[in-house]
C-alpha cells in the first residue's frame, strides 16, 4: 500500500468543507436549522444554570466555612485561655 500525500491545494479544499462527528440525517439537518434559535435559548440557559449552580454553592461552601471556623476558633481560643489560666494560678 502506498501512502498519498496531499498537496496544499487539497489542504486548502479540506478545510472549507463540513465535517461531522456524527452522520447527520437530512431531517436533524433541517430541524436544526429550524429550532436554531430554540436550541440557543436552551443552550444559554443550561449554561446560566450551570453558572447559578456554581456560584450558590461556592456561597454556600464559603458560609460554612466562615461559620464553622469561627466556632472553631473560639473554642480553641476558650481552651488556650483557660490552659494559660491553670498555669498562672
Amino acid at each position: 500500500m502506498s501512502m498519498k500525500t496531499t498537496t496544499e491545494d487539497e489542504k486548502i479544499d479540506i478545510k472549507h468543507k463540513e465535517f461531522y462527528l456524527v452522520p447527520l440525517e437530512p431531517k436533524i439537518i433541517n430541524y436544526l436549522k429550524k429550532h436554531k434559535r430554540d436550541i440557543i435559548l436552551i443552550s444559554v440557559g443550561a449554561a446560566l444554570g450551570m453558572l447559578l449552580t456554581m456560584f450558590f454553592v461556592y456561597v454556600i461552601i464559603i458560609i460554612i466555612s466562615f461559620i464553622s471556623g469561627f466556632f472553631i476558633d473560639r473554642y480553641f481560643i476558650k481552651r488556650a485561655h483557660a490552659k494559660y489560666t491553670e498555669k498562672t494560678k
